[in-house]
């Protein structure tokens, strides 16, 4: 990622390239799509020898459309659970194209995701905050509340 996409802007540093791909599953070097880190190094790869702004969105945590998984959780059901009971000063959105927008960035992840820096994650987090906003709206934010954070 570093020799083919640094100039991309989709890490800020090693570290964060680091506790991202600790979250996505190993699968096998031969993998060209699927949720896996086999596929976003093959498109990193890929992104060194030919074409970076078509491949280095696909090495990204939201695989870019094509590292991703089948059933995965979407930004929408999320933005929608969250606004829908997380309001102001549980709320750190401008507005639903501004959730959208940062949730467009992150790794999508599982939907039974209970912890991990996705978007399963904070969808879970913000159905669970019906019954208690103060303690589960932080956790679906998108800095997580220490929750849904990469480790």
């Amino acid at each position: 990622m570093t020799d083919s996409c640094g100039d991309q802007g989709i890490y800020a540093n090693d570290q964060e390239c680091l506790a991202q791909c600790g979250q996505w599953p190993e699968g096998t070097l031969d993998d060209t799509e699927g949720d896996s880190l086999g596929c976003r190094i093959y498109h990193a790869t890929v992104a060194g020898t030919d074409d970076p702004i078509v491949h280095c969105p696909h090495a990204s945590p939201n695989g870019g459309g094509v590292c991703v998984a089948d059933a995965a959780p979407d930004c929408q059901t999320y933005c929608d659970a969250f606004l829908g009971v997380c309001m102001d000063d549980l709320n750190p959105y401008v507005d639903e194209a501004d959730c959208l927008g940062q949730c467009a960035e992150w790794y999508q992840g599982d939907q039974a995701d209970m912890a991990g820096d996705t978007v399963g994650c904070r969808t879970y987090h913000a159905g669970a905050a019906l019954g208690d906003p103060g303690l589960h709206c932080p956790h679906a934010s998108p800095g997580g509340g220490g929750v849904c954070v990469a480790e």
